[in-house]
Parts: structure tokens; C-alpha cells; sequence
């Protein structure tokens, strides 16, 4: 009964462990966009004025974000096949949950999410630069409305206004509509046009891995359907055969048939100069049945 038990708990855990390693896979990069969320929603409510659209907005995403990071944490609990180890490990999560200026360390929570997901290395490098690049979007543009604001030439005068600069800046693109005017934005400009460079490699990396994949897929294929092919001929009797293969054997049939030929002319020589002994077989015949007293038979 007790093995039982215990085999039925083990299963229960190993259920438990890969609905829970499949939820953490699902809801790693919506947390970390709550988590930038918050992150926008924070900024703005120590940037803008307090009775700005931004601060009504950012007021409503904190509790937002708030509650959906709880019940993650919930869900996190119930799933998890160790629940003592699963609190061990998101005292982070925990503390910014229940004391709410603390809630900046949500943040944190996604990459410790991202870290302990089972990823191949190269899924990690790409996963790690697709969340890197966001998050420093996020926070060159809360730097470039914050450095942009301050001076009387800068057309980039709100968060919207400069996240859409971050990202033509990121993607190489550049319309030239929005541009920081102030020293630390170009600072910070530059950052983004380096981390733009560094993305467009590694995008231009994952196409060729993954082009170099499907072409190495393709020939196994063909080469498995070649192979399958000639068992199926092997099968029903249908084995190629060369062709010097082919025309030696024709010669040596040759060689063989020429060789019967001569024996053939052989043995008719044979027989006929066997022929005529045979022939004066009766005279011997007789001479030997001659009477006691004759001539004793000659010898033939």
C-alpha cells in the first residue's frame, strides 16, 4: 500500500512539474512586459505632472500589474511540485508583493523566470538579446524624456513621443522626425544605435543557423527516402549491378562456352580413333576358339 502511495505521489510530482515547468515557459516574457509596465508607469509618475493623461495611465497600470504579479505568484504556488522550495526562491517576488514601494523588484522576478526555464544555448543568447533590447528601449526612452524635457529646443516632449524615437533608433531605421538635442540623450542615443547593430546581427545569425538546419534537415531526408528505396529493391530481387561487372561476366560465359567446345572436339577424336579395334574383334574371336592343335593365336 505504501509503495503505492509512493509511486502515485512521485507521478503526482512529475505531472505537477511539467505543468508548472510549461506555465513559466508561457508567462516569462508577458511577465517581464508587466514588469516593464510598472517600470513605464513608475517613471512617469515621478516625471509628469501630476495631472497629466500619463499620470491618470501610469496610476492605473500599478495596481494592474500589482495584481497580476499576485496571481502569478498564486498560480506559482499551486503548481509548483516543491511549494517550500518554490517560496525559498521568490522571496524577491514575495517582498515586492507585500510592500508596494518595493515593487520595482518585480522586474527582477522575470529574469530569475528566464534563468531557471530549460532553453537550448542558443535559445537562451537570442531570448537574453530579444530581453535586453526591451527593456533598454524602455529605459533610453524614460532617460530621453527626462533629459528632453528640460530643454526648450527638443521636439521629443513625452514618453510616447520617445518611445517611438527609441525604436526607430533601435531598428536602424532613423526617420529623422524625432531626435534628443541635449547631451545625455545623445549619450543615450548612442547606446541604442550600438545595442541596434548588435541585434541586427544576431537576428541576421538566427536566420542563417536556422537556414543552415533546414538544409541539413532536407538532405537527411533525402538521403533516408534514397536508402529506403534501394532496401525496397533489394527486397523484391532488384539489385544493381554494374556494368564492368556485367561485361566481365559476359566474357568469362564466353571463355566457359569455348572451353566446352574444345573438350567436345576432344572427346570426338577419341572415340573415333577407338574405332577400328573394336572392328577385328570377331577374328580374334575365332582364333582363339581355334581346335588344340592348330597354330597358337597370334597376338593382334
Amino acid at each position: 500500500m505504501r509503495q503505492k502511495f509512493r509511486q502515485w505521489r512521485r507521478s503526482a510530482r512529475a505531472r505537477e512539474s511539467e505543468a508548472y515547468d510549461a506555465y513559466t515557459r508561457v508567462t516569462s516574457y508577458p511577465l517581464f512586459v508587466l514588469g516593464l509596465l510598472f517600470l513605464i508607469a513608475f517613471a512617469i509618475t515621478l516625471t509628469a505632472n501630476p495631472d497629466d493623461a500619463e499620470v491618470r495611465f501610469a496610476r492605473f497600470v500599478i495596481p494592474l500589474t500589482w495584481l497580476c504579479f499576485a496571481i502569478d505568484y498564486a498560480i506559482g504556488i499551486l503548481l509548483a511540485p516543491h511549494r517550500w522550495h518554490f517560496v525559498r526562491t521568490h522571496v524577491v517576488q514575495a517582498i515586492a508583493l507585500l510592500f508596494p514601494p518595493l515593487r520595482v523588484l518585480m522586474l527582477f522576478h522575470v529574469f530569475h523566470v528566464l534563468r531557471s526555464t530549460p532553453m537550448r544555448r542558443g535559445e537562451i543568447a537570442r531570448i537574453y538579446v530579444l530581453y535586453a533590447t526591451t527593456l533598454l528601449l524602455v529605459i533610453s526612452s524614460l532617460l530621453v524624456v527626462f533629459f528632453e524635457r528640460q530643454s526648450p529646443d527638443s521636439n521629443i516632449r513625452s514618453f510616447g513621443d520617445a518611445l517611438w524615437w527609441g525604436g526607430e533608433t533601435v531598428s536602424t531605421v532613423g526617420y529623422g522626425d524625432y531626435y534628443p538635442v541635449t547631451v545625455p540623450g545623445r549619450l543615450v542615443a548612442a547606446v541604442l544605435f550600438i545595442n541596434g547593430v548588435a541585434l541586427l546581427s544576431v537576428i541576421t545569425a538566427g536566420l542563417a543557423q536556422n537556414f543552415t538546419a533546414f538544409d541539413a534537415a532536407r538532405k537527411k531526408a533525402a538521403d533516408a527516402s534514397t536508402s529506403s528505396t534501394s532496401g525496397t529493391d533489394t527486397d523484391q530481387g532488384k539489385v544493381p549491378v554494374p556494368e564492368a561487372a556485367l561485361q566481365e561476366l559476359h566474357a568469362k560465359i564466353d571463355s566457359l562456352e569455348q572451353a566446352v567446345r574444345q573438350m567436345s572436339d576432344l572427346l570426338a577424336s577419341g572415340s573415333a580413333s577407338t574405332a577400328q579395334p573394336v572392328g577385328n574383334a570377331p577374328e580374334v574371336t575365332r582364333r582363339a576358339e581355334s581346335p588344340p592343335g592348330g597354330d597358337p593365336p597370334t597376338p593382334t
